[in-house]
């Protein structure tokens, strides 16, 4: 049992530090384009804006800027 659990927290650290290189290689990919800090870590507007059925608005108004 402990050998699972000791593999278990192997993976989800490897799989948790993936997404961390991944996230911040593409971060620094664009760091020229203009917006709020955060955004550019997450995709937490983007699926709030999808959830209350609003996206096509934001992509409206962000494209019209």
């Amino acid at each position: 049992m402990d050998a699972l659990y000791t593999s278990v927290k192997v993976f989800v650290s490897a799989a948790l530090l993936w997404y961390i290189v991944v996230s911040y290689r593409s971060y620094r990919r664009l760091p020229h384009v203009p917006g709020p800090w955060l955004a550019g870590w997450s995709s937490f507007r983007l699926v709030g804006a999808t959830w209350r059925k609003r996206s096509h608005i934001k992509f409206f108004e962000t494209t019209k800027k």
